[in-house]
């Protein structure tokens, strides 16, 4: 399609904008605004993008922003009315319009966590799109974190004590923004849920768990370096010194010379 005109962009937003206010009245508005910014040229996966497996508009980047930044000051008035909204935009069955109902439920002021909670619920199950998921748990899961750390927490356990590993998973990249914005406040407590997948973890969750781990040590390195290493002294468990070997880049040199000298002192059998 055409360069993207700024002008003609903003015009639209904020035509749509106008229906915020009747959910029912804003989709069929914002299918028919997304209809005018698709480009057809574009196949699912070509310049980097995620294959999706449901119907995706192909609209640009900076479409779905100015769309967000013009709805801002209305989620942030009327937050009973986006959260209806962002019903309605996930019944919907196109990328656009979930990604829309991810970023708006990551920013309305919630009063309660079952408001998120409950819809979390609903969203996130095994026949939602991966691209989605990692959407919801870094975007869609922002004003719950910052709100209501706690409940988050206790949320995110339940997921991560599940017996099913779709649930593991996904607690465990729920996990990766709050350890980049909460510091080391947060930190026993993601360590306490971590534990006993640092120590015995499987193929289905090892990808997820490196990338946490990898945020946890470029976040707090001397807390996280410590936290392995207590793990790894107390059971010299394979698994923890696998996932040491794959993090060591993300820590600082002084501490991935400690990390190797853990790891060397178990090769020769002189770990204590």
């Amino acid at each position: 399609m055409p360069a993207i005109q700024p002008d003609f962009l903003k015009n639209q937003s904020e035509e749509l904008v106008q229906y915020f206010n009747t959910p029912d009245k804003f989709v069929v508005k914002f299918k028919n605004f997304l209809e005018i910014f698709a480009d057809r040229s574009r196949r699912p996966g070509q310049a980097g993008r995620p294959h999706s497996k449901i119907y995706s508009y192909q609209v640009k980047a900076p479409v779905l922003k100015q769309v967000v930044k013009d709805l801002i000051p209305e989620v942030q008035k009327d937050p009973e009315t986006t959260l209806e909204l962002c019903d309605q935009l996930w019944e919907q069955p196109n990328l656009e319009c979930r990604q829309l109902c991810a970023y708006l439920l990551g920013s309305v002021r919630i009063n309660s966590p079952d408001q998120i909670t409950n819809r979390l619920s609903q969203y996130i199950n095994k026949n939602t799109e991966e691209i989605l998921i990692d959407l919801l748990v870094s975007k869609g899961l922002s004003s719950f974190r910052k709100e209501y750390t706690q409940e988050f927490l206790k949320f995110i356990d339940e997921w991560i004590s599940s017996d099913d590993l779709f649930y593991k998973k996904t607690a465990i990249r729920s996990l990766i923004p709050l350890a980049k914005e909460q510091g080391i406040t947060t930190l026993p407590i993601i360590f306490n849920q971590i534990q006993p997948l640092v120590r015995n973890h499987n193929i289905e969750t090892y990808t997820d768990l490196s990338e946490l781990i990898d945020s946890l040590a470029r976040f707090s390195p001397q807390e996280t370096s410590f936290f392995l290493r207590r793990i790894f002294n107390l059971s010299d468990s394979r698994d923890t010194a696998m996932l040491i070997r794959n993090c060591l880049d993300s820590f600082p040199p002084e501490i991935q010379k400690d990390l190797r000298e853990d790891l060397r002192k178990h090769r020769t059998g002189s770990f204590q």
